[in-house]
């Protein structure tokens, strides 16, 4: 099988926004402005590690650090942040960082090496109450060493593919130690980091107000004198925005149809930039509870979504863009085609498939229909319009689904929670390509496992995969491990949708990536008016 170099789809478009910048960086960076961002919901509360939500990530992201990043202009390459300096052992258990000198935090007090340690330690094994979405990042992490005040260094447990990468993470906040022991749940509460950009207001359900830090560590950044984030919870609202410059981006995503509006409306004062997205959304259930104890009715529900009549279906309203395997599409971890369609619920033949279903729900006890809750985003794009498609979809195999819509805060909470007969849709957006962290986040034991299954043998294949130093071997083991998830139905049939960027044209030196957690820090962006 032929490989792909991972973010290959992402090409022609990121080569598009390449020669825009290009232009841009010819002209002298203008300093001053501010950076208005439409931004689809309120953060309930500041802390990137217990958090996967975009909600939380992108208004914070500029006011912190993390040890590496990804390069604003060359991703998917890694480059320092806080880090100048790195040395990997020979035998890959040993990663030594030197740290920047002299990076101060928001309050005025230097970063050393044991803010980093301090950090680190808090992701991997939380303080009582504190939930870490990300310590799955940190399994092979084994003790942390700072011999000096600008050195930390990481010994593992055993050599991994991935430890690099998760170090540039955009969810691996730096914290200050100090704050941390006064109050370990400060980063919850307050904004207080090194990043580029400082806390100065937030008015609930209105905006989030980051204004320039003028001792950040790289001389001259950022350009910009602030980033608001303006809470605009609908997307037509968004739009019209953008449309009126109220809103200079939407660094989310827009429906396809809705980004046709503000082209016609808007004319050349915005261009649009379209990528891949790092996101896949999916339906969850607990497994432990009633009717999807039984493998059946789970495969059943497979069985009875129609994936690639979805995308067909939501590709203009919904910006579907492909069938919901594990890998993403396009990138080296996609399964082949052949081996995919041969997994429970994802063959091409759709009343084949619902024939199924139907089968599998008799034989479970549940031949004259069943009654369940779909619990939802009040959000249109994508998450109402892929419910509207699941219920129509599960109706034809007698399956009844009653259509409950919640805000975010509600949404998560219920899904964490879920009851008998009680499903959602969640999503999964890690900011990289990698098997760590894109399984991780639902392994068992994972505090995004909301299916709350266990399975030694889905253990024994994630950590298998996870300390593979041989791509190839690493790859075969991944699709391993996916073929047994989906043989199971631990997970519903899900897609990836496609990501679109509204920016307005005053935007400069900003490549946006097939995310919306990396680069969001801003600290080279400038405006030219």
């Amino acid at each position: 099988m032929k490989r792909y170099v991972p973010f290959l789809s992402c090409i022609f478009a990121l080569t598009l926004v390449l020669a825009v910048a290009a232009v841009s960086a010819q002209e002298k960076p203008k300093l001053g402005g501010v950076l208005v961002l439409a931004h689809a919901d309120d953060p309930a509360h500041y802390d990137a590690h217990q958090t996967g939500s975009f909600r939380i990530a992108q208004p914070t992201a500029p006011a912190y650090s993390t040890l590496l990043q990804f390069d604003p202009k060359e991703y998917p390459k890694i480059i320092g942040d806080l880090a100048e300096k790195w040395e990997i052992s020979r035998d890959g258990l040993t990663y030594t960082f030197k740290l920047r000198p002299n990076v101060r935090f928001h309050d005025g007090s230097i970063l050393t090496s044991a803010d980093v340690k301090a950090t680190m330690e808090r992701i991997k094994n939380p303080p009582e109450g504190v939930v870490s979405a990300w310590s799955h990042l940190l399994g092979t992490l084994e003790r942390i060493e700072t011999p000096d005040d600008l050195k930390v260094v990481f010994h593992l447990s055993r050599p991994t593919p991935s430890f690099f990468t998760h170090m540039a993470s955009p969810f691996l906040h730096i914290y200050s130690k100090a704050m941390l022991e006064r109050d370990k749940d400060y980063p919850k509460k307050k904004i207080m980091g090194t990043g580029p950009f400082k806390f100065k207001k937030h008015v609930p359900n209105v905006s989030l107000e980051l204004e320039r830090f003028d001792d950040y560590f790289i001389p001259g950044r950022p350009y910009m004198d602030g980033v608001r984030f303006a809470i605009i919870r609908g997307t037509q609202a968004r739009a019209a925005a953008l449309i009126s410059g109220r809103a200079d981006a939407e660094v989310r995503s827009l429906p396809p149809l809705v980004v046709e509006q503000i082209e016609a409306a808007a004319g050349d004062r915005v261009r649009v930039v379209k990528t891949d997205w790092l996101t896949i959304l999916d339906l969850t259930f607990n497994v432990k509870k009633k009717p999807f104890n039984d493998v059946k009715v789970r495969m059943a529900i497979n069985y009875a979504i129609d994936a690639y009549g979805m995308v067909k279906a939501l590709r203009d309203i919904g910006g579907i863009r492909y069938i919901g395997k594990w890998g993403r599409p396009h990138s080296e971890w996609e399964m082949p085609d052949d081996r995919f369609q041969k997994l429970p619920g994802w063959g091409t033949d759709a009343e084949s498939n619902r024939k199924k279903a139907r089968e599998l729900l008799k034989e479970a006890g549940y031949a004259g229909g069943l009654r369940l809750k779909l619990i939802n985003r009040n959000v249109p794009y994508p998450y109402i319009s892929m419910g509207v498609y699941y219920i129509d979809q599960l109706a034809r195999v007698g399956i009844t689904v009653n259509h409950s819509l919640v805000d975010t805060s509600t949404w998560l909470s219920s899904l964490r929670n879920l009851g008998e007969g009680e499903m959602g849709i969640i999503y999964n957006a890690p900011p990289y390509d990698d098997p760590d962290a894109f399984f991780g986040a639902r392994m068992p034991g994972s505090a995004r496992n909301f299916a709350r299954y266990e399975d030694p043998e889905v253990t024994r294949l994630f950590d298998l995969q996870s300390r593979e130093l041989d791509p190839a071997k690493r790859r075969e083991l991944v699709w391993q491990l996916e073929s047994s998830i989906w043989e199971k139905a631990y997970w519903g049939v899900g897609i990836w949708p496609a990501k679109i960027y509204v920016l307005s044209r005053r935007i400069n030196n900003f490549i946006p990536h097939p995310n919306h957690f990396t680069n969001v820090k801003f600290q080279d962006v400038w405006l030219s008016q």
